[in-house]
C-alpha cells in the first residue's frame, strides 16, 4: 500500500467543482461520499470495483450509491501518489456521460500545464 494524497481540482477562477457539489448534498449522502474518500486515500488507484473504475486513459471514477442515486467523482492520478478530484455528478442511471470524462481529461491537461 502506497501513500495517497487527495487534492481538489481548482479552476483558474478559484472554484472547486467537487467541493461545490459536496456542499449541495444532504448530510447523509455527504457522509457516505466522505467514507469513499477515506477508502480512496487508503488504497488509491489500487482500490477495486465497485468503488473505483478506470474510465479513460488517465481518468477514474469513484462510485458511491446512496438513496437510489449514483454519485460519481471523477479523478486523475499524478506522480507521487497525488489523486485530484476533478468533477462530480449524481444520476439515476449507472451510465457515465462521455462529456464528463472529456471534462476531466481537459482539467487534467490544464492541471499538468499549471504544474510545469
Amino acid at each position: 500500500m502506497g501513500v495517497w494524497t487527495i487534492d481538489l481540482y481548482e479552476t483558474r477562477a478559484g472554484r472547486r467543482p467537487v467541493q461545490e457539489f459536496m456542499d449541495q448534498l444532504p448530510p447523509d449522502a455527504r457522509a457516505k461520499l466522505a467514507r469513499s474518500f477515506d477508502l480512496l486515500e487508503r488504497f488509491g488507484l489500487t482500490l477495486t470495483p465497485p468503488y473505483l473504475r478506470k474510465v479513460g486513459d488517465h481518468v477514474w471514477e469513484l462510485r458511491t450509491t446512496f438513496g437510489g442515486i449514483a454519485y460519481r467523482i471523477l479523478l486523475f492520478g499524478m506522480e507521487g501518489g497525488r489523486l485530484v478530484l476533478s468533477h462530480a455528478t449524481a444520476k439515476k442511471s449507472m451510465k457515465l456521460k462521455a462529456s464528463d470524462i472529456r471534462l476531466t481529461e481537459r482539467r487534467r491537461r490544464e492541471y499538468i500545464g499549471e504544474r510545469r
